[in-house]
């Protein structure tokens, strides 16, 4: 059998998997909103190109 370990010990990895956390958290919310504004940007231009494709289709009419 194997020996518990402390609680110290465990209170100490506790700590350290929280920052870990809170770090990986902080790289996903950074992630997120640049996820958000890259869709965003993607959207004006489709919409933008569309408009323009609407105006040649309707001037070759």
């Amino acid at each position: 059998m194997k020996k518990l370990p402390s609680y110290k010990a465990l209170q100490t990895e506790v700590e350290q998997l929280i920052k870990e956390k809170n770090a990986l958290y902080n790289q996903y919310q950074t992630a997120r909103e640049e996820a958000q504004r890259l869709d965003a940007i993607r959207h004006n231009i489709e919409q933008t190109l569309g408009d323009r494709r609407e105006r040649k289709h309707e001037q070759l009419r």
